[in-house]
């Protein structure tokens, strides 16, 4: 995408920069393409489906990779200082008040929904 979106010039060049990254980038998204279309549908009726998969998942992706190479080096230096500050929060905080290793936090159900939308009745202790 940034050889797209910078280096149409050295695409028709030739430049090794350039085919390496037209190359990189063609096999990444054609094996995305591949994951995406190999996962197996829901044939449970839903209130929503992503229409025609895989083709608008992978224009999707196309169209989001463009943007995000548009951007300014400096909006990127803002995105990564703001996530290294919200990273400092979120375990400085969660490994402080996590429950996880303290007291049983209550009764939790005791029932169990697996994926096909069946319930069973729980007969572990597990919380």
């Amino acid at each position: 995408a940034i050889v797209l979106f910078y280096g149409v010039d050295a695409i028709g060049q030739r430049k090794w920069w350039a085919v390496l990254g037209v190359t990189v980038f063609s096999v990444g998204f054609f094996l995305s393409l591949i994951v995406i279309g190999a996962h197996q549908q829901n044939i449970n009726i839903m209130t929503f489906k992503v229409p025609f998969v895989p083709l608008f998942p992978a224009i999707s992706m196309f169209c989001n990779i463009y943007l995000m190479v548009a951007l300014q080096p400096m909006t990127w230096v803002r995105f990564g200082v703001w996530m290294i500050v919200g990273f400092l929060v979120y375990f400085s905080y969660g490994i402080r008040y996590s429950r996880a290793q303290g007291p049983d936090s209550g009764p939790q159900s005791q029932y169990l929904i697996v994926p096909k939308r069946k319930m069973y009745k729980r007969r572990d202790g597990i919380r």
